[in-house]
């Protein structure tokens, strides 16, 4: 029975962060960085206006999300999938220093890389997904929408969410994912977890409310019972979180997608 990594990562939810050390590439971020990132994207969207700024901050990363999520692999990476900066005498480590199945979430743990993002993506999704939520919402249809939801729809999504254009094509994803009655893609869910799971773990909590929240209704909609540990995580963390609350209201009233009915 495979364990998935969000799985793991529920089991761990009591540890202490490891002590920051410059030499990862991958390691936990500081508090201190994040703010700095958190002032530099604000200044960016008031000097430019939130549509140009939210679009070139998250360009690369959803990008690099994406390529993750149809690929499971890095251009940089080696044949097992891991980047040269992952590797300590030739053994493939992930962003802890820990074996590299911290990350696998299907039977074959070469699916996935190791680490899935690179640290840079990982502090502007974190710093962006707090700032706004359109942000975080990209990364969910990227999910459950499957290929339909590209790099362009995504950015569309994050960059000029009130857009009439943008509130159709959002509610036309949503109608034909939560309507479907085939089952969802679960390796591209996983794919995207795994990523989730290594952005909560890189943070400090003030940052991670919404990957939580987002890996809540993902795992809803996957039918797992985990979507309550992780909304009642959410909320811990910030419990204004509406996705949070929302995760357990569905769970409360006994609500499934369409797939599972």
């Amino acid at each position: 029975m495979t364990t998935h990594a969000w799985e793991r990562r529920a089991a761990r939810s009591g540890e202490q962060s490891r002590e920051w050390d410059e030499s990862e590439c991958c390691g936990p971020i500081r508090e201190r960085d994040l703010e700095t990132l958190t002032a530099r994207f604000r200044s960016e969207r008031q000097e430019h206006g939130p549509r140009t700024a939210d679009a070139a901050w998250l360009d690369g990363p959803f990008d690099e999300w994406l390529h993750r999520l149809d690929d499971g692999c890095d251009d940089d990476a080696g044949d097992d999938g891991c980047c040269g900066d992952c590797r300590v005498d030739g053994d493939r480590l992930d962003a802890g220093g820990r074996d590299c199945d911290r990350f696998a979430d299907f039977d074959d743990d070469d699916d996935l890389p190791c680490p899935p993002l690179r640290r840079d993506s990982v502090a502007a999704l974190a710093v962006a997904m707090r700032e706004t939520l359109p942000a975080r919402d990209a990364l969910i249809m990227s999910m459950i929408a499957g290929v339909e939801c590209d790099h362009a729809s995504m950015m569309q999504l994050a960059a000029d969410p009130h857009a009439d254009r943008t509130r159709l094509r959002l509610a036309t994803m949503l109608t034909r994912s939560l309507g479907d009655e085939h089952m969802p893609d679960e390796r591209r869910c996983a794919a995207g977890m795994t990523m989730l799971a290594q952005i909560a773990d890189a943070v400090p909590r003030r940052w991670r409310a919404q990957p939580c929240a987002a890996m809540a209704y993902v795992l809803w909609w996957l039918d797992d019972d985990r979507a309550a540990l992780y909304a009642v995580e959410c909320l811990a963390y910030d419990e204004e979180c509406t996705l949070g609350g929302v995760v357990l209201s569905l769970l409360e009233r006994g609500a499934q997608p369409s797939w599972h009915r």
